[in-house]
């Protein structure tokens, strides 16, 4: 059920790997105090390289007539992620109002 209502409402899907974005253990435990110019090359250039692809391939997405703005969006992955954790069946009716 899971599966299907992700095809269902994310049905237009794209995976890219990123290189890891610094070699440092400790500095990856710490990675949003790192400036991006600090950051390895390779993953600068294509993480530059997603951030044009999300904002010139993406619609937003809309539920009930309401498109979802970025943190309504995150709000909903995390009631998702808590409910799968929780062993439930994430239920997009109870989370987005």
């Amino acid at each position: 059920m899971i599966r299907e209502n992700i095809i269902k409402y994310f049905s237009d899907r794209d995976c890219i790997t990123l290189v890891r974005p610094i070699d440092s253990e400790e500095d990856l435990k710490s990675l949003n105090n790192i400036p991006f110019n600090k950051l390895k090359s390779d993953f600068k250039t294509e993480f530059l390289k997603l951030k044009s692809k999300v904002f010139e391939d993406s619609n937003p997405k809309v539920f009930n007539g309401k498109k979802l703005n970025g943190p309504t969006l995150v709000n909903l992955l995390n009631e998702f992620i808590k409910s799968i954790n929780q062993g439930a069946v994430p239920n997009i009716n109870n989370v987005y109002k």
